[in-house]
């Protein structure tokens, strides 16, 4: 299930474009905006519950002011948090000529000039899933039950240790409750099984020890289970 922020200061816009996404993504939660102060809220509500993992959003959130901007606000401010760093941005707007600024600062996903239709909505979300834009991230829930949204191309290797698994990322770790099964599913099957307390991520193996049945990915060391060396096969 994906979570899905709109922000429109026209509610009844915004209602339309939910009942679109709504009529072909019915398990879809879908969250609707019409100011910077509601999106903030929505924004620190989803830092302890479900993140968003799409963002629609309209730039000039004042009809009778042409040099509003207050959609490239909030774009600023959710790429200033962690988690939303690569989150997919959809603008949706009448502002005609910042599309080079919004790609250039905020790596939106497109850039799409009112009016629209449903089909070019919808199109652009389905797009997005067929190139796994969307479908690649995972949200992970830690120890102290704060969600996280991460894409599972940034995960190197998860380790085992009791009942809790480290998630080791390229630039950080995560310690989350998660059985390995849940882990291997969430990531659509870009983590791979090697030992009993161990799964990786391929693209991160930099070098293989069939001797001494591991792998390395930089420079630790990760075992391979009498149970996994088939896997070998699989990684060259």
């Amino acid at each position: 299930m994906h979570k899905i922020l709109i922000l429109e200061d026209n509610k009844e816009q915004a209602q339309i474009i939910s009942k679109w996404i709504h009529e072909k993504y019915s398990n879809w939660e879908i969250c609707i905006a019409d100011s910077l102060q509601t999106a903030g809220k929505e924004i620190s509500n989803s830092l302890t519950d479900t993140p968003f993992t799409l963002f629609l959003l309209d730039i000039q959130l004042e009809d009778l002011d042409f040099t509003n901007r207050d959609g490239f606000l909030f774009a600023n401010q959710i790429r200033e948090i962690k988690i939303y760093y690569k989150t997919p941005i959809l603008f949706l707007t009448q502002v005609l000529d910042a599309g080079l600024y919004a790609f250039s600062n905020f790596h939106c996903y497109n850039y799409i000039t009112k009016p629209y239709t449903k089909e070019m909505i919808l199109g652009q979300i389905e797009q997005m899933l067929l190139t796994d834009y969307l479908s690649n991230t995972m949200i992970i829930s830690d120890t102290s039950q704060i969600c996280h949204q991460i894409f599972a191309d940034d995960i190197k290797y998860v380790k085992a240790s009791k009942a809790k698994k480290e998630i080791i990322l390229k630039d950080s770790t995560i310690t989350t409750r998660m059985n390995f099964p849940d882990l291997i599913s969430t990531s659509n099957q870009r983590l791979v099984q090697c030992h009993k307390g161990y799964l990786i991520n391929p693209d991160y193996v930099t070098s293989i020890d069939r001797q001494n049945r591991c792998f390395n990915i930089g420079t630790d060391v990760i075992p391979v289970g009498r149970k996994y060396v088939d896997i070998f096969e699989i990684i060259h």
